[in-house]
């Protein structure tokens, strides 16, 4: 297994736009609902100004949050590691050692689906790393990669 860079698909930028879109959809309902039905008291009005431009901030934040966030997402596959480059303000660089990977599952939840997208998931005993929005193809290549290169550590007893 040589050293791979790969990026997450082009359609994540759809996928995190979709996603955060409906939480934005949400929490904009439940404030609508709470200012009508909440009962008058002496600061409603600042409350719910201070709330409403929370809100406002939270759609720049939508609009610009996907784009940087498929902008700082790649990763490296190696013989030994998986290398995971992410974050927006933050960028974290974590390196997963195979050696440590338990298990390797795919998922894909109702908006990755529409998106013909898949998550990779990266389970060890220190907690769980996932790889979204991938093609298929590269989920199953990288899982059956991952899974084997684990099944080949443990034959040699170096797991």
């Amino acid at each position: 297994m040589d050293t791979r860079d790969y990026k997450i698909s082009e359609n994540a930028i759809k996928v995190f736009y979709v996603s955060r879109f409906i939480g934005f959809t949400i929490l904009t309902l439940i404030i609508v609902v709470a200012f009508v039905f909440i009962p008058k008291f002496q600061a409603k009005n600042l409350v719910f100004s201070i709330v409403g431009g929370l809100q406002a901030l939270n759609f720049v934040y939508c609009l610009y949050y996907p784009k940087l966030k498929y902008k700082n997402w790649s990763f490296t596959v190696d013989e030994h590691k998986l290398s995971l480059r992410f974050g927006i303000f933050v960028i974290k660089e974590v390196a997963i050692p195979v050696k440590r990977i338990q298990y390797v599952d795919i998922s894909q939840g109702p908006i990755l689906r529409r998106y013909n997208l898949y998550e990779l998931g990266l389970n060890t005993a220190g907690g769980k790393f996932n790889i979204p929005a991938l093609n298929k193809d590269i989920a199953e290549e990288l899982k059956n990669e991952v899974s084997a290169r684990v099944e080949e550590m443990i034959e040699n007893g170096r797991a």
